[in-house]
């Protein structure tokens, strides 16, 4: 569960399908949610881990850095 007005991972969950989002922090919203947290149960794991090592990739973000840096300089 994640708020969807923090940051761009709300696009991510619902592209990606690996979580439940919130709009706000109102007791109705936190009402609503509970409802529905069961189905988080349902998301494979493996799923939530692929998804997270292809955006959060630490190796792949250093590879990204180093590309760009790379295209700036060698300009």
């Amino acid at each position: 569960m994640i708020s969807n007005a923090i940051g761009d991972i709300g696009k991510l969950f619902l592209e990606e399908n690996v979580g439940i989002l919130i709009h706000d922090f109102s007791s109705n919203t936190f009402s609503s949610t509970v409802k529905v947290i069961g189905k988080c149960i349902l998301i494979d794991p493996k799923s939530i881990r692929q998804v997270a090592d292809k955006y959060y990739n630490l190796d792949k973000g250093i590879e990204k850095y180093a590309s760009v840096y790379d295209e700036i300089f060698m300009s």
